[in-house]
């Protein structure tokens, strides 16, 4: 197994989300997701930018480039937010993940036409 896979492997088991998450937030199937670990597969930029952004890390340290995962946590807040996901089921993590990056848009639409 990769560097990248064990890293997502371990993230996954830490925060209790599951392959078939990762499935449907990379827009994958669950057999694919397999293969990254048996190394028939691995994933693109896009999942890693995915996976990255929803464990709050950076895409350096899921390949190995750095050892730090904490890179892109800016502060407490976001870990409880990280924390208070755990339960979630992964239908729920998904609306979760959906409006943050509806909050996100909106955000980059005021900055873009402060009026």
């Amino acid at each position: 197994m990769t560097v990248t896979v064990q890293r997502i492997v371990d993230l996954t088991e830490h925060y209790g989300t599951s392959g078939a998450f990762i499935a449907r937030l990379c827009g994958k199937s669950r057999s694919l997701i397999a293969g990254w670990k048996d190394g028939k597969a691995a994933p693109t930029d896009s999942d890693l930018a995915a996976i990255a952004d929803l464990y709050g890390v950076s895409v350096a340290y899921l390949r190995g480039e750095v050892d730090v995962p904490e890179s892109s946590v800016k502060n407490a807040l976001q870990q409880q937010l990280l924390d208070s996901v755990q339960s979630l089921a992964d239908d729920e993590m998904l609306k979760v993940i959906e409006y943050v990056r509806f909050l996100k848009f909106l955000d980059a639409e005021q900055k873009a036409d402060p009026q």
